[in-house]
């Protein structure tokens, strides 16, 4: 996942040229536009990795993914709680960008 933002004081800053330019290179349009440039890319080194005979890739089978899951659990955990000893709320942090990622997930269907 890649994450570009601009907290809202900045954004209003900027003059009208420079919130056009950020306009028109935003949103889900562009996002989808970036998820395809860096798919191509990913299945390009890919198989450059395979081609070259230096490296193996590994896929997890969906019933093997259970303890892939729990370490990721245990890192989000972490996060949570390092942004929390940053003064953050970390679970509302996770929260949102997990319904953000859900929402546009299902727009791009």
């Amino acid at each position: 996942m890649m994450v570009l933002g601009l907290n809202q004081a900045s954004y209003d800053a900027l003059s009208p040229e420079l919130k056009q330019v950020i306009d028109d290179n935003a949103g889900l349009q562009e996002a989808q536009r970036i998820g395809q440039v860096m798919d191509q890319a990913e299945e390009k080194a890919i198989e450059a990795i395979e081609a070259s005979g230096e490296g193996e890739m590994f896929y997890i089978a969906q019933d093997s993914l259970a303890p892939w899951q729990a370490a990721a659990e245990t890192a989000t955990a972490q996060w949570i709680d390092d942004m929390g000893n940053r003064g953050f709320d970390g679970q509302l942090l996770y929260d949102e960008a997990t319904r953000l990622v859900e929402k546009y997930t299902e727009q791009t269907k």
